[in-house]
Protein backbone atom coordinates (compact mmCIF):
# COMPACT_ATOMS: atom_id res chain seq x y z
CA UNK A 1 0.00 0.00 0.00
CA UNK A 2 0.84 3.25 -0.78
CA UNK A 3 1.45 5.79 2.41
CA UNK A 4 -0.59 8.39 2.52
CA UNK A 5 0.73 11.71 1.20
CA UNK A 6 1.37 14.90 3.59
CA UNK A 7 -1.12 17.12 3.60
CA UNK A 8 0.19 20.45 2.34
CA UNK A 9 -2.40 22.79 3.66
CA UNK A 10 -1.22 26.83 4.13
CA UNK A 11 -0.87 28.67 7.46
CA UNK A 12 -1.58 32.34 6.72
CA UNK A 13 0.76 34.81 8.76
CA UNK A 14 0.13 38.08 10.09
CA UNK A 15 -0.38 39.94 6.94
CA UNK A 16 0.21 44.01 7.55
CA UNK A 17 -1.97 46.04 5.80
CA UNK A 18 -1.10 49.66 5.24
CA UNK A 19 -4.00 51.30 7.07
CA UNK A 20 -4.27 52.50 10.79
CA UNK A 21 -6.52 49.98 11.70
CA UNK A 22 -3.46 47.28 11.70
CA UNK A 23 -0.54 46.36 13.47
CA UNK A 24 2.27 46.41 11.45
CA UNK A 25 5.84 44.58 12.77
CA UNK A 26 8.87 46.94 13.25
CA UNK A 27 10.45 45.33 10.37
CA UNK A 28 8.35 46.10 7.65
CA UNK A 29 9.03 43.18 6.02
CA UNK A 30 6.03 41.90 3.86
CA UNK A 31 4.61 38.38 5.23
CA UNK A 32 3.84 35.69 2.81
CA UNK A 33 1.99 32.15 3.53
CA UNK A 34 3.89 29.26 4.45
CA UNK A 35 2.83 25.89 4.85
CA UNK A 36 2.58 23.99 8.07
CA UNK A 37 6.40 22.03 7.77
CA UNK A 38 7.73 25.38 6.44
CA UNK A 39 6.35 27.34 9.90
CA UNK A 40 7.31 24.10 12.21
CA UNK A 41 10.91 24.75 10.46
CA UNK A 42 10.96 28.51 10.96
CA UNK A 43 10.15 27.47 14.24
CA UNK A 44 12.63 25.02 15.41
CA UNK A 45 15.48 26.70 13.63
CA UNK A 46 14.64 30.23 15.54
CA UNK A 47 14.25 28.23 18.41
CA UNK A 48 17.68 26.73 18.14
CA UNK A 49 19.61 30.30 17.61
CA UNK A 50 21.27 32.08 20.37
CA UNK A 51 19.90 35.69 20.41
CA UNK A 52 22.04 38.25 19.46
CA UNK A 53 22.73 41.17 21.73
CA UNK A 54 23.39 44.43 20.55
CA UNK A 55 21.95 46.20 17.34
CA UNK A 56 18.30 46.54 17.46
CA UNK A 57 15.91 47.90 14.79
CA UNK A 58 16.06 51.54 14.50
CA UNK A 59 12.43 53.14 14.26
CA UNK A 60 12.20 56.71 12.85
CA UNK A 61 9.64 58.95 14.47
CA UNK A 62 7.04 58.31 11.49
CA UNK A 63 6.86 54.57 12.73
CA UNK A 64 6.45 55.73 15.95
CA UNK A 65 3.63 58.25 15.43
CA UNK A 66 2.10 55.70 13.85
CA UNK A 67 -1.14 55.56 15.41
CA UNK A 68 -1.10 59.44 16.20
CA UNK A 69 -4.06 61.32 16.18
CA UNK A 70 -4.72 64.99 15.37
CA UNK A 71 -5.45 65.16 18.98
CA UNK A 72 -2.30 63.96 19.52
CA UNK A 73 -0.20 65.84 17.53
CA UNK A 74 -1.80 69.02 19.07
CA UNK A 75 -0.70 67.96 22.11
CA UNK A 76 2.82 66.97 21.19
CA UNK A 77 3.08 70.69 19.40
CA UNK A 78 2.01 72.33 22.82
CA UNK A 79 4.13 69.92 25.05
CA UNK A 80 7.54 70.77 22.74
CA UNK A 81 7.36 74.53 23.39
CA UNK A 82 6.66 73.72 27.41
CA UNK A 83 9.93 71.40 27.23
CA UNK A 84 12.09 74.05 26.09
CA UNK A 85 11.11 76.41 28.48
CA UNK A 86 11.44 74.37 31.16
CA UNK A 87 15.24 74.02 30.08
CA UNK A 88 15.40 77.52 29.58
CA UNK A 89 14.44 78.55 32.99
CA UNK A 90 16.20 75.78 34.29
CA UNK A 91 19.58 77.76 32.51
CA UNK A 92 18.07 81.22 33.96
CA UNK A 93 18.32 79.54 37.57
CA UNK A 94 22.03 78.46 37.32
CA UNK A 95 22.45 82.39 35.64
CA UNK A 96 21.34 83.98 38.44
CA UNK A 97 22.74 81.67 40.97
CA UNK A 98 26.26 82.26 39.08
CA UNK A 99 26.00 85.86 39.64
CA UNK A 100 24.50 85.67 42.83
CA UNK A 101 28.50 83.81 43.77
CA UNK A 102 30.33 85.64 41.70
CA UNK A 103 28.97 88.84 43.83
CA UNK A 104 29.42 86.98 46.98
CA UNK A 105 33.30 87.20 46.28
CA UNK A 106 33.84 90.94 46.08
CA UNK A 107 34.29 92.50 49.29
CA UNK A 108 34.22 96.12 50.55
CA UNK A 109 35.78 97.67 53.83
CA UNK A 110 32.84 96.55 55.83
CA UNK A 111 33.35 92.54 54.66
CA UNK A 112 31.56 90.20 52.42
CA UNK A 113 28.58 92.18 50.21
CA UNK A 114 25.59 89.87 49.67
CA UNK A 115 23.34 91.21 47.24
CA UNK A 116 19.73 91.89 48.40
CA UNK A 117 18.21 92.67 44.79
CA UNK A 118 19.40 91.12 40.84
CA UNK A 119 18.42 93.44 37.91
CA UNK A 120 17.82 92.10 34.38
CA UNK A 121 17.76 94.81 32.06
CA UNK A 122 15.04 97.15 33.09
CA UNK A 123 13.84 94.79 35.76
CA UNK A 124 14.97 94.74 39.79
CA UNK A 125 13.39 92.29 42.19
CA UNK A 126 14.71 90.60 45.75
CA UNK A 127 16.63 87.45 44.72
CA UNK A 128 14.64 85.43 46.71
CA UNK A 129 11.86 86.42 44.21
CA UNK A 130 13.51 85.57 41.27
CA UNK A 131 14.22 82.11 42.57
CA UNK A 132 10.54 81.79 43.32
CA UNK A 133 9.06 83.02 40.06
CA UNK A 134 11.55 81.32 38.05
CA UNK A 135 11.20 77.76 40.22
CA UNK A 136 7.11 78.20 39.65
CA UNK A 137 7.14 78.75 36.11
CA UNK A 138 9.64 76.13 35.63
CA UNK A 139 6.77 73.63 37.61
CA UNK A 140 4.34 74.57 35.61
CA UNK A 141 5.61 74.18 32.31
CA UNK A 142 7.58 70.84 33.73
CA UNK A 143 3.68 69.90 34.42
CA UNK A 144 1.78 70.93 31.27
CA UNK A 145 4.89 69.34 29.11
CA UNK A 146 4.68 65.97 31.12
CA UNK A 147 0.94 66.00 31.17
CA UNK A 148 0.50 66.35 27.53
CA UNK A 149 3.06 63.60 26.17
CA UNK A 150 2.02 61.29 28.73
CA UNK A 151 -1.52 61.96 27.54
CA UNK A 152 -0.45 61.64 23.80
CA UNK A 153 1.17 58.36 25.09
CA UNK A 154 -1.08 56.63 26.64
CA UNK A 155 -3.49 57.14 23.84
CA UNK A 156 -1.41 55.98 20.61
CA UNK A 157 -0.76 53.15 23.09
CA UNK A 158 -4.32 52.37 23.29
CA UNK A 159 -4.66 52.19 19.27
CA UNK A 160 -1.83 49.98 19.22
CA UNK A 161 -2.88 47.42 21.67
CA UNK A 162 -6.16 47.62 19.75
CA UNK A 163 -4.75 47.11 16.39
CA UNK A 164 -2.35 44.15 17.61
CA UNK A 165 -5.23 42.28 19.54
CA UNK A 166 -7.27 42.56 16.08
CA UNK A 167 -4.48 41.22 13.74
CA UNK A 168 -4.11 38.71 16.20
CA UNK A 169 -8.15 37.63 16.35
CA UNK A 170 -8.32 37.88 12.13
CA UNK A 171 -5.66 35.07 11.83
CA UNK A 172 -6.53 31.81 10.36
CA UNK A 173 -6.83 28.72 12.97
CA UNK A 174 -3.69 27.39 11.63
CA UNK A 175 -1.32 30.38 12.39
CA UNK A 176 -2.14 29.59 16.16
CA UNK A 177 -0.58 25.93 15.83
CA UNK A 178 2.85 26.71 14.82
CA UNK A 179 3.54 30.52 15.92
Amino acid sequence: TAMPRKSRRTVQRADPALDRRTWRPPTGRVARAATASEAEGEASATARKTPKKGKEPKIGLRQLLHFATPLDYLCLLIAVPCAAGTGFLQVSILFIFGALLDSLGSTSATGVHVPETFSLGSWEMPLWLWFVCLGLGQWMLCTVYNGLTDTAKERMIVRYKLAYVKAILRQDIGWYDTN
